[in-house]
């Protein structure tokens, strides 16, 4: 997955239906750090034009966020 090799962090996929359409999506979530907010949205943006995303702010990660950087 693309957005994967922009961060490296991992991403939940819940399989959703659409409720007026009925249609399967999939929702994906992924927390990343306002640093990689540009790279990501391009990049999501680059596979699917009719992405529909939002931004939201967190006030606390507790786990295991870090990742160690792509060399």
């Amino acid at each position: 997955m693309p957005v994967f090799h922009t961060c490296r962090h991992g991403i939940t996929r819940i399989p959703c239906e659409g409720e007026y359409s009925h249609k399967g999506h999939s929702l994906l979530l992924i927390t990343i750090n306002t640093y990689q907010l540009r790279d990501v949205i391009e990049t999501i943006q680059r596979v699917d034009r009719h992405a529909f995303i939002t931004v939201n702010n967190v006030d606390r990660v507790i786990g295991n966020y870090y990742q160690k950087p792509l060399e």
